[in-house]
């Protein structure tokens, strides 16, 4: 684009056009006589033009590009021109009369395919165009025809209110790029953010936040050049660096840039002349200080919703959307007002046996607990049933035991029903043991252990009183009632007239077996029979029974109390059969006293009986002979078959040796000294305890646990 410009001078013309599209706008042409021979032409389209070329005129356009018939150009291409320009095709254009005539020599191309078509004549020319042959080639003429009027070139330049003494700076092109450079999305729920809308730059930061704004987000082109710039904020120099803001207001970033590319005329002659730019960046940063997030709870099975409950300044949690008849929820009254809290149940390690344990969850369907970093502000983390630590700002803090004969457990709990009690002693089952202070995992679950149950229990409920102090320093209180079902003490043995095979291959009933005699029992450490004594022969007396009854397909029937461990082929292992697993094993294939043979169980049936119940344990290798079946008797302590025999069994019926001495080397064997003070050692080997060490690194059983057994077996 040309505007408000006089061109004239040129050695063919004052201005050639080779392609694009070329806008004039209140220009001024002039063939004038700067002491070069005369050519004339104002503006020329070469002829190596492209044929997109195109001409636009806007607001006025003044030519004073006149030649005359009696010129004689001495350069042989104006001589050419010269003399088409006077010749028949351009007589409409000629003015005065021979040799005096005249033609204005306006716009003119050398190309067959510039016409009309490629001239928008917005400034109102009154020109017209013809196709000619100029210098020999096909081209166009667009000028004024000769009923315009009389030759005009009385050109005078110093009245010339067009003449440039330089030109107009064609300002570089600029992009910002906020996208790659500092873009953050405006999300809900987030005070982070930086975008641009409408020039204006939005940064917004949680207070005590900052964000570090990238300033090379200036992109400033000249043609194919790419120009320096320099950028500054209230005075201070930030060129190549990132400016941190952390501080609300409005600021104002101020890139500058030279641009030395622009021309202008110095004693007739083109030079270059600079101009400076600046662009600004106005950055509104908002700064806000959050509410502080306290922890946030969800409690029970169903997740519902909480309330925080200020009471005599301290803070309840409170279950919402619930209801006392609501048999997973019960509320207690503290000063007239309810705190609702979930019941759950505790877990048990078994209802069979003749001990077992309570295990109460702390956070598995009784608590998720959202907290938040950075006093309260920063991100959130949560305590559910996939935490396996305690935090240590939780502590169970009161606890009340009551029957449930007693007090059912949708009783409405008063804070006078609370006795205050230590964390040491608060999860026990009817009990006087203390239980442990540091929760322990369950199955993955995160729970507190009660002491070991070794007789008869009720069913219970356990109130626990929690509190948490969250990272905000805010301490909360909240109740869970744990209950635990009735627990009967059940032996796992045999009726006394089971046969129990003796060293010489006879059969004796167990009632009448004593430990003075040797029995048939099989060796799993050399794979082969071996002849022990039993260590334990126990007579548990008369009571009613559980007795279940398994046939096998060779026709053995074995009358078992509470259950009875034997040895299933199909999966290489000693399992304990009683009345609620046994209908798993029907099919499976059970060794008999011959290792070598299997029968499958085919049947079972379950009764209630009066009857005596035995139970017998072998010295070293505890297994015997029963009703013509390997089997072992399940001990007081659960999954007992796993720590009389922790190591793994081939498909030999033997130990695998090399993975046994692969334990025994990883977790050492006891000796008799570490049960000195318990037992005889002739009794430490009858046990044959020393294995037990390896049961206890595989978490098969525990120390308290190998005592337990000691304590109900062998008496002083």
């Amino acid at each position: 684009t040309i505007k408000n410009t006089t061109l004239y001078g040129g050695a063919v013309s004052n201005l050639i056009i080779k392609g694009g599209t070329v806008t004039l706008e209140d220009v001024t042409t002039v063939n004038y006589n700067d002491g070069r021979e005369l050519i004339g032409m104002g503006i020329l389209v070469h002829s190596d033009a492209a044929e997109d070329s195109k001409l636009e005129l806007n607001g006025t356009l003044t030519q004073y590009n006149f030649i005359k018939e009696s010129d004689t150009p001495t350069n042989s291409y104006a001589k050419n021109l010269h003399s088409a320009m006077f010749g028949d095709s351009c007589s409409g254009y000629h003015f005065g009369t021979s040799p005096n005539r005249y033609v204005n020599t306006g716009i003119i191309s050398l190309t067959e395919t510039f016409d009309d078509s490629n001239i928008t004549d917005n400034a109102n020319t009154g020109y017209m165009g013809t196709t000619v042959t100029l210098s020999g080639v096909s081209g166009y003429v667009y000028t004024q025809p000769n009923t315009i009027g009389s030759v005009n070139n009385n050109y005078n330049k110093e009245d010339d209110s067009h003449v440039a003494t330089e030109q107009g700076a064609l300002p570089p092109s600029y992009s910002f790029d906020y996208t790659t450079k500092n873009y953050v999305a405006n999300t809900e729920g987030s005070n982070d953010y930086c975008y641009e809308a409408d020039g204006v730059v939005y940064i917004s930061m949680d207070d005590g936040d900052s964000f570090d704004w990238d300033t090379s987000i200036l992109t400033v082109k000249k043609g194919t050049e790419t120009l320096d710039y320099t950028v500054s904020m209230n005075a201070t120099d930030y060129t190549g660096k990132s400016i941190c803001f952390n501080t609300a207001g409005e600021y104002e970033v101020v890139y500058t840039y030279t641009d030395e590319n622009n021309y202008k005329l110095e004693d007739g002659k083109a030079a270059t002349y600079s101009k400076t730019y600046t662009k600004t960046v106005t950055i509104l940063v908002s700064v806000i200080t959050p509410e502080t997030k306290h922890a946030e709870f969800t409690m029970g099975s169903s997740n519902a919703a909480t309330e925080k409950i200020t009471i005599d300044n301290a803070t309840y949690v409170s279950a919402t959307g619930v209801t006392a008849d609501n048999s997973k929820w019960t509320y207690m009254t503290i000063n007239g007002q309810k705190i609702y809290y979930p019941i759950v149940a505790a877990k048990l390690t078994s209802t069979k046996g003749s001990s077992t344990y309570a295990y109460f969850p702390v956070f598995e369907n009784v608590v998720t607990i959202t907290d938040y970093e950075d006093n309260g502000t920063g991100d959130a983390f949560a305590y559910n049933s996939s935490t396996t630590t305690l935090p240590s700002t939780l502590t169970a803090v009161k606890g009340i035991y009551k029957a449930a004969s007693d007090v059912p457990y949708w009783y409405n709990l008063t804070n006078s029903n609370l006795t205050q009690s230590g964390a040491t002693n608060i999860f026990k089952w009817a009990s006087s043991s203390t239980a442990p202070s540091d929760p322990t995992t369950y199955n993955n679950v995160l729970c507190y252990k009660s002491p070991q149950v070794s007789a008869d229990r009720v069913a219970y409920i356990t109130l626990v009183q929690y509190s948490y102090t969250d990272a905000a320093n805010t301490t909360y209180y909240y109740y869970v009632g744990y209950t635990l079902e009735a627990f009967t003490k059940q032996n796992t043995c045999v009726t006394p007239d089971t046969l129990v095979t003796l060293a010489d291959g006879s059969q004796k009933e167990i009632q009448y077996v004593t430990c003075e005699e040797e029995l048939l029992v099989w060796d799993f450490v050399n794979g082969e029979y071996a002849v022990k004594p039993s260590s334990i022969v126990m007579n548990h007396g008369y009571d009613n029974y559980t007795v279940v009854s398994l046939t096998f397909d060779d026709g053995t029937v074995v009358d078992t109390i509470n259950g009875h461990g034997f040895f299933d082929k199909d999966t290489n292992e000693f399992v304990v059969l009683h009345k609620e697993n046994v209908q798993d094993y029907v099919g499976h294939n059970f060794v008999k006293q011959d290792v070598n043979k299997a029968t499958k169980l085919v049947s079972y049936s379950v009764r209630e009986e009066y009857t005596e119940s035995w139970s017998i344990l072998t010295s070293e290798h505890y297994n015997c002979m029963l009703g013509g079946m390997l089997t072992i008797t399940p001990a007081e302590v659960e999954d007992s078959p796993s720590y009389l025999m922790p190591f793994e069994i081939g498909e030999d019926m033997q130990y695998d040796a090399e993975t046994m001495q692969a334990d025994i080397e990883r977790y050492g064997l006891y000796t008799y000294e570490d049960f000195a003070e318990y037992m005889t050692y002739e009794q430490f080997k009858a046990l044959n305890l020393s294995i037990f060490k390896v049961s206890v690194g595989k978490g098969y059983i525990t120390w308290e646990e190998i005592l337990y057994l000691i304590s109900i077996h062998i008496k002083n």
